[in-house]
């Protein structure tokens, strides 16, 4: 019983994918940032949506890397669509080591 429950502390403690992650993403989104679309996938999220300036994505982008578990941060498209502008991230989150017994 005992092994189950340190095995089920530790799975636990790996699972940074959750409320928790969504709720600190959210938190970064400065004023005039919005997100339409995240997608997770193993350690990578690809997040995508729309802005009134470029400044203010860059604002996100940094305010992602200073996540305790946020490994690198890519923007990797900006693009200007009439009075906005869309865009494209990627969050790489660290490897969490596990000890397997």
């Amino acid at each position: 019983m005992e092994r189950i429950i340190r095995l089920d502390k530790s799975i636990q403690a790996r699972d940074i994918i959750g409320e928790n992650l969504l709720e600190d993403v959210n938190s970064r989104l400065p004023e005039g940032v919005f997100l339409s679309n995240l997608n997770i996938a193993g350690r990578e999220l690809q997040m995508s949506g729309f802005a009134t300036d470029k400044y203010s994505i860059a604002e996100f982008g940094k305010g992602l890397e200073q996540l305790p578990y946020a490994d690198s941060v890519f923007i990797s498209n900006i693009s200007a669509i009439e009075s906005y502008y869309r865009y494209s991230m990627n969050l790489t989150l660290k490897e969490v080591l596990v000890d397997a017994n």
